[in-house]
């Protein structure tokens, strides 16, 4: 019956449609030994309060210590100008404004918990590795959930150990908001029995003891400390949120003695603080085994008219350095923080970096450092800027934007050294209801802001009007990480080898002839599907439906072409067919391709004008390994120049795919690569077939020795991918062409019968690879059917690029099926026609006409 099913489908696909389917670590590798982390952020600390940055009269040396041993960053940034917009994006790795509050202000004291239960944060990341977490001092991110405010007499959750701390210890916001006494864990301290608790802007009755504002700073350490002596035996994630320097300023009685006023008591208050946490990792003898990182949520109050640091700045304190403005402003005083990073033996000691970071970063650099990269729901803004803790020397940059959001919703984006202040075409303001107005800027300029930090650090020099295509750009670049959900998306990478059979890597399981470390660590890292398909059993028409993400029958691309001399100049993949450069390039990608092309010799098929902005390779079938000008015809070029020198391709098309992902780093791009390697003449370098000279057999170890040369090229490149910080950030797909042509250069297809240009298995079930770390699980074996064409909707849906309504694709975005969401087939059939040949996959069940007419 299923038989007849299968026969009375196939038949009818092939009358109707012709069988084509319906539209459907080095520096930064994680330690052996996992750190303790000690994460310690300040309230209102201005970039200019530390004796480090250069505040003279401050006496901070615990502060100044972490500098002196780690590494001071100049150019981080927090993603608010106030508490909870930091907070929310330090803990979650996700900018505020993507939440339901866009006004950029603070949350309420007594609103119920702003962060998701579900959503991971720095706690639950440390906690799903089997650390201890805590959390000690200022919250204000919200408690309990599906109440207008917060009912101090019920227990207090969900909250901080809903989100993985296993335990909490601190106040709801800040000092002077209430309840005026402590919480630990969910239960408020120190309540009065049978009597309830009143928060009232007076005070909080119904407690036997509020705590006394000067003495807050003094119990958190204590706790802290108390806290990390006691864990100290397993690994431990401590957030230490000082309530110091934010209002009230009541600094303990002993800190009376700075030039500054209490404001600068307050702050040398602080640096006694962290000298406390120091000197128990010395005093436990684990400070060599904890990574520590202090920053603020925003800047300082830089208001002269502020009764809490009015004294402070008549007396000569530059609260936030040269910087303009302060907390609240969308100027750079709101949102450039103090960032210290110690790690000893991994983070240099006693130096500075320009390299511009976030808070929101910290997330995915602890997941890096932690070796599990960014979870498959979270994270969205999260960069791991772990290189930037620890390269030796000043390296391309990390992140190539931040966005900030201040206290009047105003956002701001620096790229580079440059910074824009939209003020025009902004989101519309959205407010939400509230106890007091928002804070707006009543005389803020009209028209936009562009500013060159490295010119004009203090904001003087408005320089909109003549960079206009700079500002239009930046515009478009903050539109889009708005838009898309997520801060960068995703980089993609497609290597696709050339006549590889099923059987020929060492992660499929078949042959030991010749390992393949490199391609292995894909499917090590990422999925490998074990029926993975291509479309066709020939190299051409299966790169055009790559490419389409469609049958290539449905545009009727179906065989090679010929040779350049034999090819008219209307052959080749249609210029009406979108590709997958097209997509991407419009999206803003850098693009690229390097490799064999071989669809179409004539101008309207080359590289470069099917979305590719760079072309390293040649345009026909197949090209001679070692001799760049082997076929006047058929040139290597690069962009439309012949080339003349070539070393050997399969090490060339690497070298330059590395390249060029080196130089685009710093902003997303697509890099097809695909190489003529293991495709025919068999041809090698003397040092690799020498590496495999254990292979008897002449054909077969030339074979071996190009596949290994391969391997290699590939090496150099996730190398690349690698030292740039990009793994976590980069969906990375392999597969073959097409089956093996056993007979001609031995390329096997394991158990598989056939091979290429037969619809057997052996011909169109292919090595097929995707890895995506922290995104798709690793270790993964997958035996559902995929294809080709899925390649296409899989990598514009990890962009966020949309596909029009009308787009007519054959593929399926494979996400949701390998991120498990969803245990279905991802297709209902898989369909193939190969002159006379068909072929019909449906389930477990496949439908062959096989040459000579057979079926």
């Amino acid at each position: 019956m299923r038989f007849s099913c299968l026969r009375q489908l196939f038949c009818a696909c092939a009358f109707a449609i012709g069988v084509i389917a319906p539209t459907a670590n080095r520096a930064d590798e994680p330690a052996t030994r996992r750190p303790n982390i000690l994460v310690i952020l300040a309230d209102d600390l201005g970039w200019g309060s530390l004796a480090c940055c250069g505040a003279e009269g401050l006496k901070t040396p615990n502060i100044d210590r972490l500098a002196r041993e780690g590494r001071r960053f100049t150019s981080a940034y927090a993603p608010g100008s106030v508490c909870s917009p930091t907070r929310y994006g330090l803990m979650t790795g996700r900018y505020y404004w993507r939440t339901s509050v866009k006004d950029g202000e603070v949350l309420l004291p007594d609103g119920p918990l702003h962060i998701e239960p579900d959503r991971p944060t720095l706690a639950s990341l440390c906690k799903g590795q089997g650390y201890r977490t805590a959390a000690f001092g200022k919250w204000h991110l919200g408690l309990q959930e599906g109440v207008a405010t917060t009912d101090w007499n019920r227990p207090l959750t969900p909250g901080p150990r809903t989100l993985g701390f296993d335990h909490f210890y601190g106040l709801a916001a800040n000092p002077n908001n209430g309840p005026h006494g402590f919480i630990e864990n969910e239960a408020l301290l120190g309540r009065v029995p049978g009597t309830s608790v009143v928060v009232t802007p007076e005070g909080t009755s119904g407690l036997e003891q509020p705590f006394a504002v000067d003495h807050i700073m003094e119990n958190l350490t204590a706790k802290a400390t108390d806290w990390i002596e006691a864990n100290r035996e397993e690994p431990f994630f401590v957030y230490f949120a000082a309530n110091a320097v934010h209002g009230p300023i009541a600094p303990n009685p002993r800190f009376n003695a700075s030039r500054y006023g209490p404001y600068g008591d307050f702050i040398e208050e602080l640096d006694w603080s962290v000298g406390q946490l120091l000197d128990t990792l010395d005093r436990l003898k684990i400070a060599d085994d904890t990574l520590v990182v202090f920053t603020s949520d925003n800047g300082g109050i830089a208001d002269p008219d502020s009764r809490n640091v009015a004294g402070a700045i008549e007396a000569g304190l530059a609260v936030n350095g040269p910087l303009r403005a302060g907390k609240h402003s969308i100027y750079e005083g709101g949102f450039r923080e103090p960032f210290l990073v110690r790690w000893p033996g991994h983070v240099p000691a006693g130096t500075v970096s320009e390299q511009v970071i976030g808070l929101v970063d910290v997330f995915a650099t602890l997941a890096d450092i932690l070796g599990v990269g960014r979870p498959p729901r979270g994270a969205e803004d999260s960069v791991s800027v772990l290189r930037a803790f620890t390269e030796a020397k000043p390296g391309p940059p990390v992140r190539d934007h931040v966005v900030m959001q201040g206290a009047d919703a105003t956002y701001a984006l620096r790229m580079g050294d440059w910074k824009l202040i939209e003020r025009v075409g902004a989101p519309p303001f959205e407010p939400r209801p509230r106890k007091k107005a928002p804070k707006y800027a009543p005389d803020a300029p009209r028209q936009d802001e562009l500013f060159n930090l490295r010119d004009d650090p203090s904001e003087q020099f408005n320089l909109a009007a003549d960079h206009p295509d700079r500002v239009a750009e930046m515009k478009r670049v903050l539109s889009a990480v708005r838009d898309r959900g997520a801060t960068r998306p995703p980089n993609v990478l497609v290597i696709l080898a050339d006549d590889l059979g099923y059987g020929e890597l060492t992660c499929q399981g078949y042959t030991r002839d010749v390992a393949t470390p490199h391609i292995d660590s894909l499917a090590a890292n990422g999925v490998r599907f074990t029926s993975g398909y291509v479309s066709g059993p020939y190299c051409s028409p299966t790169r055009a439906g790559l490419l389409t993400g469609r049958y290539q029958h449905r545009f009727g691309h179906e065989f090679n072409p010929s040779v350049a001399s034999r090819t008219p100049p209307t052959v080749g993949l249609p210029v009406s067919e979108r590709t997958l450069g097209d997509r991407f390039q419009a999206a803003g990608y850098a693009t690229g391709w390097f490799g064999k092309s071989h669809l179409g010799y004539a101008p309207p098929f080359h590289p470069c004008r099917r979305g590719f902005s760079e072309f390293f390779g040649f345009l026909g079938g197949k090209h001679d390994f070692l001799n760049a000008e082997d076929d006047p015809t058929n040139p290597i070029l690069r962009g439309t120049t012949p080339v003349s020198q070539l070393d050997y391709t399969t090490d060339a098309f690497g070298r330059e795919a590395a390249e060029f992902i080196g130089r685009n780093a710093a902003q997303p791009w697509l890099c097809y690569l695909a190489f003529n390697a293991v495709h025919a003449p068999l041809q090698a370098t003397p040092e690799r077939l020498e590496r495999l000279a254990a292979i008897a057999d002449p054909k077969r170890r030339t074979f071996a020795a190009m596949l290994s040369a391969m391997d290699d090229a590939i090496g150099t490149v996730l190398a690349t991918v690698r030292e740039r910080g990009l793994e976590n950030d980069t969906l990375i797909v392999f597969l073959s062409d097409n089956g093996g042509p056993t007979p001609s250069i031995t390329s096997g297809n394991g158990p598989l019968r056939g091979f290429k240009s037969q619809t057997w298995e052996g011909g169109i079930r292919v090595p097929f690879l995707m890895q995506w770390k922290g995104r798709i699980p690793a270790g993964v074996v997958d035996d559902r059917p995929v294809i080709q064409l899925d390649i296409l909707p899989t990598a514009l849906a990890a962009a966020g690029i949309p596909l029009p309504a009308d787009a007519a694709i054959d593929g399926v975005n494979l996400l949701p099926y390998v991120t498990g969401q969803t245990d279905r087939d991802p297709h209902e059939a898989l369909y193939w026609r190969f002159g006379p040949q068909l072929a019909l996959r449906q389930g477990d069940w496949k439908l062959v006409k096989a040459p000579g007419g057979g079926v």
